[in-house]
């Protein structure tokens, strides 16, 4: 191996003897530097060096891509790590032999477990449109906490809750490396939550309810000046009403299958490995949602609300909601859908635990230890809920869009009727219409000790204020409470029908109305009526000589419990 003091023209014409395949030249100006040179005229710069007493060979590159002058200059860089104890040539052969670690390698495996879970076509788009087209090529162990706080931060500033999405899915893409030893650590753990979050809070107003109740009963609509209205396909109202009167997630409902689904008992079983949360649950469906289910029977037999055959609506359902609040006065999610249900619920009196159970909410009915041993479904409850939720409804919709006579007959078809003004019969009762439709003084209404008067009332936001005004008509508060009937009333006959009334709405199972969904809204809108009349017919029975007050009190309490 002869030495050489090369030179750039030197180099380009250096050639292999016939009679050998390669030769190799030292340059004499940097110690170990080599050129090797093929019979094919292929010339390689190469380092060699000893590491512990053992011959290695590093290589530079080949000629003419790396010039003598730059050859020079990485070899003495070389050397100088190797004077520190460094092996490039061993560095070199393991970087080759890692040189699939990289992390679209590593995508591909993960993507091989994880594709057949619910979540994962969002998971493949966060890796697909962010991820992969900046680290596709990068080796797995190159990529440091840095690398991943710059890509993430880069999409806060348009969508930052995206970027703490990105940031979950950058965190499990590399646990799972962890798992499958191509690292020794996650770089992406402890990384704090680039963009702030808020939990979404909104709940639909009684009139906005009003308004997408009707949208929904329409495919296609015209606004005043003659231009089209946004509206939705059939399949797509009737999954949004059920939707709206069970209170259930989007994506469950829209796959909901008919397998599933029984018509004549009135439940849904949701299975556990279609839920949320991976267990099962049990719907109960009300006469308002069996009758859209009944309507979509036929169309198809695997899915209830089906675009095709035997494929479901939960793709197209996905932006429903915002394509529908072009039409609207307002805008709204599908999710709002289930917040409003239960915000709802809890304001007729639903209790919480109640309304998780019907929501499906594992967090708060898996809370506790107490839940390893109560293995009771709630199914009562939840049903009583959702009835009651019903009722809610339909009272909310008939108000603002057909009139008395529609309203009264929706809650005689709902198995709910409201004692109240418009539900007392008999003279009395009639009385008593016309007293509250005359311009009078305002009537003051107890409530405790203290008078309550309906100037006051209307600045209230209480339940029970909410439901006066609703059965009254008028802007007046009273409390729904059933020790308040003690107070009500001129006589000891008033307060023995009272105490008979709450008896009967209680039931022969001992269970407070409060605890049963149809019971309380009975005992709230009779005590509500049992006010109105009895401080009207106070006055009218004085008038009336030929009646005692103890007997048209009395004849009002009997008339309000069988119609209320």
């Amino acid at each position: 191996m002869p030495i050489l003091p090369l030179t750039a023209r030197s180099v380009a014409a250096l050639r292999a003897p016939s009679d050998r395949p390669r030769v190799e030249y030292f340059d004499a100006d940097v110690p170990g530097q080599t050129l090797r040179v093929t019979s094919d005229s292929v010339k390689t710069w190469s380092l060699v060096y000893r590491h512990h007493g053992r011959k290695r060979r590093f290589t530079i590159g080949r000629f003419p891509d790396i010039g003598l002058a730059e050859a020079r200059r990485r070899a003495v860089q070389e050397r100088g790590r190797i004077a520190a104890g460094a092996d490039p040539a061993t560095e070199k052969r393991d970087e080759r032999a890692t040189h699939g670690d990289t992390v679209g390698a590593l995508y591909e495996e993960f993507k091989k477990v994880s594709q057949k879970k619910r979540s994962w076509s969002e998971q493949r788009r966060i890796f697909e449109s962010a991820v992969l087209p900046a680290w596709k090529h990068l080796r797995v162990q190159d990529i440091t906490r840095r690398e991943i706080r710059r890509l993430v931060e880069q999409k806060v500033t348009t969508a930052p809750v995206m970027a703490n999405r990105m940031l979950a899915r950058i965190s499990r893409l590399f646990s799972f490396a962890v798992e499958r030893d191509w690292i020794e650590a996650n770089p992406a753990l402890r990384i704090a939550k680039p963009g702030a979050e808020r939990s979404r809070d909104r709940v639909l107003k009684r009139d906005e309810l009003r308004e997408l109740w009707a949208a929904l009963h329409e495919t296609d609509a015209i606004d005043a000046e003659g231009k089209p209205l946004a509206r939705l396909s059939a399949t797509l109202n009737d999954a949004f009403l059920v939707m709206l009167l069970t209170a259930q997630r989007c994506g469950e409902l829209c796959r909901m299958r008919w397998a599933d689904v029984d018509l004549v008992t009135g439940w849904w079983t949701l299975p556990g490995e279609v839920s949320k949360n991976g267990d099962t649950h049990r719907v109960p469906l009300s006469p308002a949602a069996l009758a859209v289910l009944k309507q979509n029977s036929g169309r198809d037999d695997l899915y209830v609300f089906s675009n095709h055959r035997h494929t479901s609506v939960a793709a197209r359902a996905k932006k429903a909601a915002s394509t529908l609040s072009q039409g609207l006065s307002f805008s709204f999610r599908a999710h709002d859908l289930r917040r409003t249900a239960a915000s709802f619920m809890g304001e007729a009196g639903v209790d919480r635990m109640h309304i998780a159970h019907v929501l499906n909410r594992r967090s708060v009915t898996h809370s506790t230890v107490t839940a390893i041993y109560d293995r009771y479904r709630y199914d009562k409850e939840k049903r009583a809920a959702l009835q009651l939720w019903a009722n809610v409804l339909a009272r909310i919709v008939a108000k603002g869009t057909t009139g008395d006579a529609v309203e009264r007959n929706t809650k005689r078809q709902s198995g709910v009727s409201r004692c109240g003004p418009r539900g007392c019969r008999g003279p009395l009762g009639r009385r008593v219409v016309d007293e509250l439709r005359s311009p009078r003084a305002p009537i003051e209404w107890s409530r405790s000790r203290a008078r309550v008067t309906p100037d006051r009332a209307e600045r209230s936001r209480s339940p029970s204020g909410r439901r006066a005004r609703e059965a009254a008509g008028l802007q007046a508060h009273c409390s729904p409470r059933p020790a308040q009937l003690r107070r009500v009333g001129s006589s000891s006959r008033t307060r023995t029908g009272a105490h008979r009334l709450v008896r009967r709405l209680e039931g022969g199972d001992g269970l407070l109305p409060r605890h049963r969904g149809e019971g309380v809204e009975e005992l709230v809108q009779a005590v509500i009526a049992f006010e109105v009349v009895d401080q009207i017919a106070e006055r009218h029975t004085r008038a009336d000589e030929d009646r005692s007050p103890a007997k048209d009190v009395g004849v009002a309490v009997d008339d309000c419990g069988e119609h209320g």
